[in-house]
């Protein structure tokens, strides 16, 4: 597993986490049961483990609470669980970032994989022009950013093994579902081949075209690939401010897309 700069440990049987010393957890556990998102999946009516995910929201060092609490960043442990739900990959359900009250727009967020594989799939919308759909694999200590404005979702991309990551996001989070439950989900649904995923359209949508990719370094940010990213708060704490207020951070947004354009533009040297 990857490392972090917190102390805490895991229970994958119970889909738990414990924290440890000056690790702190403001927030109660909450568990997304596959009742929960059915709506979502391919199958409505599939098995799959009882608890998808488990989240807890507002994990910090005792010493950088109040840090966080006047940047209204907040940082969140999440645990899904293995197998698969029917043919799907085991996943969340997809939403948006609700605007966020502090800063008046919607937020980004950041990740970093600490065990086990996923896919981080963002769509952006009709109102850029048209449909697009991006699936980054993540390994651990790999990086992840999300755009403010895009639909994204996580797939755990290996029905052996718990997948369990850290996100950098707003404090005053809220989520939008209403778009991905008409569509009953994102625009392509993660099917196993034994064990490999492929990718089916989400036959609610039209034609939605398709990019697979390892994470870009993200320069445009300032962001360090493969160092813990609340190591890289404690070290510039004004790194993240760019997901939390992104209208003062325009141009990094700007240069993102254009990179991430570049990725489908250039997808068969990308493709994993």
């Amino acid at each position: 597993m990857f490392r972090p700069t917190l102390n805490l440990s895991f229970d994958f049987e119970k889909m738990s986490m414990e924290f440890i010393n000056k690790t702190k957890c403001s927030q109660n556990t909450e568990h997304r049961s596959l009742d929960s998102i059915r709506a979502s999946l391919l199958d409505p009516k599939c098995t799959g483990p009882e608890t998808v995910y488990s989240i807890n929201m507002d994990v910090y060092q005792e010493s950088h609470l109040s840090d966080l609490q006047q940047r209204n960043q907040l940082y969140g442990v999440v645990m899904y669980a293995s197998g698969k739900l029917g043919q799907e990959a085991v996943r969340s359900q997809g939403h948006l970032h609700a605007i966020s009250p502090f800063s008046q727009t919607r937020t980004g967020e950041v990740y970093q994989i600490w065990q086990g594989e996923a896919y981080i799939c963002m769509q952006k919308s009709k109102d850029e022009g048209e449909f697009s759909f991006y699936a980054v694999l993540a390994k651990p200590g790999d990086i992840v950013v999300v755009h403010h404005d895009w639909i994204h979702a996580t797939v755990n991309a290996n029905p052996n093994q718990t997948l369990v990551f850290g996100a950098w996001c707003c404090r005053d989070y809220a989520f939008e579902y209403d778009f991905v439950r008409e569509k009953k989900g994102m625009a392509y649904y993660p099917i196993y081949n034994g064990n490999d995923i492929e990718w089916i359209q989400n036959q609610h949508y039209e034609k939605v075209d398709i990019t697979l990719s390892t994470p870009p370094s993200y320069e445009e940010f300032g962001i360090k690939q493969q160092e813990c990213i609340y190591k890289q708060y404690t070290k510039n704490q004004n790194l993240f401010e760019f997901i939390i207020n992104p209208n003062k951070h325009l141009e990094k947004w700007d240069l993102y897309k254009k990179n991430i354009t570049n990725l489908y533009l250039n997808r068969s040297l990308y493709e994993v």
